[in-house]
């Protein structure tokens, strides 16, 4: 039986692969189509390369990969997000209508625009995250 802690680590890994792998099929869907500033021909049949019989077979998602929500009642500032990003040290960042949202699979850490304070966030409402 697995005790308190390593239910959270598992519950951590399982929610950063899961959001991951939302992330991957989100960007990949997205950029499908192109821009319209700059149209691409579709291609011929000629130029589509069948897939490989390892392709055609493989399940998406895994059958063993499980998926948990994590929203306002786990310390999520918001329910409406807008981005997505994990940081190179695997810390996942949220941008929601009302703040950052900093999560490493136990809590999240909030930032938010103070007022009085200058090197705070200019908005709440975060509608993209770059990292520099």
């Amino acid at each position: 039986m697995l005790d308190r802690g390593q239910m959270r680590s598992r519950r951590g890994r399982y929610l950063v692969g899961g959001l991951l792998m939302a992330v991957i099929f989100l960007t990949s869907a997205c950029s499908g189509s192109p821009s319209p500033d700059s149209p691409e021909p579709s291609p011929t049949p000629a130029q589509i390369e069948p897939l490989s019989a390892h392709h055609q077979e493989t399940q998406y998602p895994p059958p063993n990969l499980r998926f948990e929500r994590i929203g306002i009642e786990d310390g999520l500032s918001h329910s409406a997000v807008w981005k997505i990003l994990q940081d190179s040290e695997g810390y996942m960042w949220f941008g929601t209508q009302d703040g950052l949202n900093k999560y490493d699979g136990y809590k999240f850490k909030i930032f938010k625009n103070d007022p009085t304070d200058r090197t705070s966030l200019s908005e709440n409402f975060i509608f993209s995250i770059c990292i520099c």
